[in-house]
């Protein structure tokens, strides 16, 4: 195998994009042949506000200075984006993620901005770079039953690939382009992934219940296991270089078993998702109905210890707050 010139990666996010993935991302890229140098901006649980405007209103755009890197030390990801650490030059990728909380996240803290403002900040410095948003997941409101957790998550798709092409993507079908932002749908993949391990026994997950299953991925109810993290790293690889998930080479610690049902599926996942019809315009906003399915479901996450009418009124109150301030949140 021709191993070829090692490309350069910037990361921003939080703890989903955070280690172990991005070590088990460069293991599978260089045993690819195509190997990945890395650094990252990180802060636990925090917006791409937080990572580029900031939180302190003296001080506009000092979020770009906050944050760790792969190290554990301090970053400026404007400095870095002119002078990588990594490399011998700009920075080839660009790899971004927003909080977890879709409509909360789009409507008070400036998704689609802080996400077009990336974009450009990144391409004065690497104006032949590739920048690649991946949709993060909620938390699993019921770990012995993630129905709701799926059911939700192939709604809320769509309305991330819509945040993405707002900022100035081309999302319709995965892919990306030079001016525009790649769209990875790391969040349906774990979805459904989920949803393909309880309908049947597979090989590496035979006899496993449905909660059996979820501690098989997740530590918690958002954070991935090392399986889980390599399953995550597949597909952001996959989907980065466009290539058959079949080919690649698990990272260490997954078993042979459950390394073939994880790359057969997510080849298969990969294949049906970039040959489907790109979804409708984005222009019309918000839908009520998702709007009152994240309503519904931010509820289960967040509000499980209200009575049931308290939960009814908030849940209204919700989709009409969103409703009204999303109306135009997509519009070119």
């Amino acid at each position: 195998m021709t191993t070829a010139a090692p490309r350069s990666l910037f990361v921003s996010g939080h703890s989903l994009t955070d280690r172990p993935m991005l070590d088990k991302l460069a293991e599978m890229a260089a045993a690819s042949g195509r190997p990945i140098l890395w650094n990252m901006q990180n802060i636990g649980g925090s917006s791409l506000e937080r990572r580029s405007m900031g939180t302190d209103p003296a001080r506009p755009w000092s979020g770009f200075a906050d944050g760790t890197d792969r190290s554990g030390g301090s970053v400026d990801v404007l400095v870095e984006f002119r002078r990588p650490s990594v490399g011998d030059s700009a920075y080839d990728l660009l790899l971004v993620t927003e909080l977890h909380s879709l409509l909360d996240t789009v409507m008070r803290q400036g998704t689609v901005r802080y996400l077009a403002e990336y974009k450009r900040r990144f391409l004065e410095a690497s104006s032949a770079g590739s920048m690649w948003f991946m949709a993060p997941w909620l938390d699993i409101s019921d770990k012995e039953d993630p129905s709701d957790w799926i059911a939700y998550e192939r709604l809320a798709l769509p309305v991330w690939r819509c945040a993405v092409q707002a900022a100035g993507g081309s999302a319709a079908s995965g892919g990306e382009s030079a001016s525009g932002i790649g769209f990875i749908p790391a969040s349906l993949a774990l979805a459904e992934l989920v949803d393909h391990l309880v309908s049947a026994p597979r090989q590496g997950f035979e006899n496993m219940t449905p909660g059996d299953v979820v501690r098989a991925l997740f530590t918690d109810s958002v954070h991935p296991t090392e399986l889980g993290e390599a399953f995550v790293a597949l597909i952001v690889l996959a989907t980065i270089d466009g290539l058959d998930a079949q080919t690649a080479r698990m990272p260490a610690g997954v078993s042979e078993a459950q390394a073939q049902t994880l790359k057969i599926f997510a080849a298969d996942f990969l294949s049906r998702y970039r040959a489907a019809q790109p979804f409708e315009a984005c222009s019309g906003g918000v839908a009520p109905s998702f709007a009152w399915a994240y309503a519904g479901y931010a509820n289960k996450i967040y509000r499980a210890d209200f009575s049931w009418p308290r939960a009814a009124i908030q849940r209204m109150r919700d989709t009409a707050r969103f409703g009204w301030n999303l109306r135009n949140a997509f519009s070119d």
